[in-house]
């Protein structure tokens, strides 16, 4: 699913839903954590009621994820072809076999409810990983060299990056992880 989320001209209804949704819950809990009336999401205000649409948008985009994603696991085990790896693939999977008698409504709430938490709890912490990360690749050329170079032999010149590449750029990795070890 392509959500154009950095293409700010031609943003998505889901990708424009979700910066609002965010914009929103750092509006209330930061700037306006003494104000009784920041947290009454029930009164039909009119960003309250932006703010239900757009819930909507983005859980209701989620439920359609994963019912395209469960069509592609049934068909990939009556065909024996593959479905494209991701986390969406083993959260559904893990879920239904968790949960095979279970009623699919439920159950795809609950995996929604899982999606949603990724997607919010993970956003600011990617960024401040990512800028902390670029920060401290600037200030150590010769880090930032390895980098490139990594990136050359296992890519080329190809801009795509794959799980499979992922799992090659083992200084990559490395660099990210003393990244994360200074930030947490």
């Amino acid at each position: 699913y392509r959500f154009n989320s950095v293409n700010r001209d031609d943003k998505e209804e889901v990708a424009s839903a979700f910066q609002f949704i965010q914009d929103e819950y750092s509006r209330r809990f930061h700037e306006e954590p003494l104000n009784p009336f920041a947290l009454m999401y029930f009164l039909p205000t009119k960003r309250n009621k932006r703010h239900k649409q757009c819930r909507h948008v983005v859980r209701s985009t989620l439920h359609q994820m994963i019912r395209k994603k469960r069509e592609e696991l049934v068909l990939a085990s009556q065909t024996g072809s593959q479905v494209h790896e991701d986390l969406l693939k083993h959260i559904v999977k893990s879920f239904d076999e968790e949960h095979p008698n279970s009623d699919k409504e439920h159950v795809d709430n609950e995996i929604v409810d899982e999606l949603v938490t990724f997607l919010f709890a993970g956003f600011d912490t990617t960024s401040i990983v990512l800028s902390y990360a670029l920060y401290e690749i600037s200030r150590r050329p010769e880090v930032e060299q390895g980098l490139l170079n990594e990136s050359s032999k296992v890519l080329g010149n190809r801009t795509a990056v794959t799980y499979d590449d992922y799992t090659k750029l083992e200084y990559t990795q490395a660099v990210l992880r003393e990244v994360l070890r200074y930030v947490i």
